[in-house]
């Protein structure tokens, strides 16, 4: 009999939670053969980034996981709990569930009870990952922790993320999702990022560049943002600038594009992963907290990707950059700055591809959960 897992997914800011929680669904069930059940809250969420996801339905069955819809109404008396219960980003599992954990713990086998956390880079993470918290009832929960060190959690990654593209070529495949044309020497540039990006000082410098931009907007926040600055202030491009406004893309061509691009610039936990996977330079919009933390997590992930570099002048340039994307009050973004990065792009994709091969050292979160559920609890 299969092993059963219950994943447990509540969206909170559009689409990076149930992005993560249905690339971990997908690879457990596909690559490690156990029957996966994710709950989740908001099941339309899923169908924007998934095709076949019916969002009326309780119960579907999609790529070999069970959708089921969590809702203030859902009788959890009729559930049996699975061996395995993933509460994904602190999403607190629903009482009447913890319940019937509690009677397949009396039947003689307690649930494996895992808490996954955000992604962090931080250096406290990989002392608390692993942290078992013993719980008033009587049940064992494990704080397990993604990351980019081998004594973390590690980071999604499935068997075919590097081949899953070689039936195309990456010209063909940014033509195909953007609309672009051949424009030769165009730099392919992706803008996925929050409504609050410094686009009053970027814009400018691709309308003012020497080189052609090729940019491609990403559906939502992004959009609108960018079509806002265009009609206020540049309501007729010239010069080099092109761009192209998507539609919603799918979770798999989200990846491919970020493969054929140049440049990403990108948001939240997910779609970080992908474009380390994606091997190219990106720009980390970090999702942003009233209280500055943000520029924390931000500085640790960015002291961890440049550490050992062999071009540390062209990641300088980087960094800089990442520091005036996500409005670090020190940072400048102007002209210098912009032509600085672009000129450094080919050592910083260097660092790209190397860095990637680097985390590829480390066993996957999926493979590091299974291996958690596997191994008795001392």
């Amino acid at each position: 009999m299969k092993q059963t897992w219950d994943v447990f997914c509540k969206v909170v800011d559009n689409f990076g939670d149930v992005g993560v929680c249905w690339r971990l669904a997908r690879q457990l069930a596909k690559e490690h053969g156990v029957a996966v059940r994710l709950w989740l809250d908001d099941l339309e969420a899923l169908a924007a980034i998934w095709a076949g996801v019916d969002a009326g339905k309780y119960t579907q069955s999609i790529e070999g996981v069970t959708l089921a819809a969590w809702s203030d109404g859902t009788q959890w008396s009729d559930v049996q709990a699975a061996d395995v219960v993933v509460e994904a980003f602190a999403c607190t599992i629903p009482e009447g569930y913890v319940d019937q954990m509690l009677v397949k713990k009396q039947s003689g086998v307690a649930p494996r009870w895992i808490n996954l956390e955000y992604l962090s880079a931080e250096a406290w993470v990989d002392g608390c990952h692993g942290m078992r918290s013993p719980q008033n009832n009587g049940l064992m929960k494990t704080f397990f922790f993604p990351g980019f060190t081998a004594t973390s959690g590690g980071l999604l990654r499935e068997n075919n993320a590097f081949t899953k593209h070689h039936a195309q070529t990456q010209l063909t495949t940014w033509m195909r999702l953007t609309g672009f044309t051949v424009q030769n020497e165009a730099l392919k540039v992706v803008l996925f990022g929050y409504d609050h990006m410094p686009l009053l000082g970027w814009l400018p410098l691709l309308i003012e560049s020497d080189a052609p931009v090729q940019l491609a907007v990403t559906h939502g926040k992004a959009t609108t943002a960018v079509r806002a600055f265009i009609n206020e202030h540049a309501p007729f491009l010239h010069q080099k600038l092109s761009i192209e406004y998507l539609p919603m893309l799918k979770q798999d061509d989200f990846d491919l594009l970020l493969w054929a691009a140049d440049l990403n610039f990108i948001r939240g936990e997910d779609s970080l992963v992908r474009a380390l996977w994606a091997k190219k330079p990106f720009i980390w919009h970090i999702y942003p907290q009233h209280d500055g933390v943000h520029l924390d997590k931000l500085e640790a992930f960015v002291e961890r990707y440049c550490q050992d570099s062999e071009s540390p002048e062209a990641l300088q340039a980087w960094a800089d950059l990442q520091w005036a994307w996500n409005l670090k009050p020190s940072a400048m973004l102007n002209g210098e700055a912009w032509l600085g990065f672009v000129e450094s792009l080919d050592a910083v994709q260097r660092h790209a591809e190397a860095y990637c091969e680097q985390l590829c050292q480390t066993d996957d979160l999926a493979q590091q959960l299974m291996q958690h559920a596997a191994a008795p609890l001392a």
